[in-house]
């Protein structure tokens, strides 16, 4: 990926940083919910007791709780800093619309914090040669 690379002319993929699953909590509904527990093989109410933000008080939807900052279903790779949403396969809705790309102030960040590369103002990419063939690499082995 050069450095002349336009990522904020088009989608890009997740970078995996993990910014967006520490800045929001993740509203699901209760089907969302009961799929979740059905996958991990628990019970709605231990789902619930266990994953849930008990401090919203909602007839209608559940708050995912967050743990050291970061979404309970976002698990941190302590050598590479880089995510993974255990949840991937049953995520819900409002994760799934969630679209990546530079122009989002939460990936920006992301890539800064775990890539050292930043973008400027004309959406280009600025780093190292060496933490732009990393992220290259990174992209390609996600397509």
């Amino acid at each position: 990926m050069p450095n002349d690379l336009e990522l904020s002319k088009s989608p890009v993929l997740c970078f995996r940083c993990g910014e967006c699953c520490a800045k929001y909590q993740v509203l699901l509904n209760f089907d969302e919910a009961q799929c979740i527990a059905s996958e991990f093989g628990i019970s709605f109410e231990v789902f619930v007791d266990k994953y849930i933000d008990h401090r919203w008080n909602s007839a209608d939807s559940l708050l995912v709780d967050q743990r050291d900052g970061l979404c309970v279903f976002l698990e941190r790779n302590k050598i590479t800093s880089k995510t993974t949403c255990i949840i991937q396969r049953v995520k819900p809705v409002i994760c799934r619309q969630w679209t990546a790309g530079v122009s989002r102030r939460e990936c920006r960040e992301g890539l800064a914090k775990y890539w050292g590369i930043t973008v400027n103002r004309d959406g280009l990419l600025e780093g190292t040669e060496e933490r732009l063939r990393d992220l290259s690499s990174f992209v390609e082995s996600l397509i």
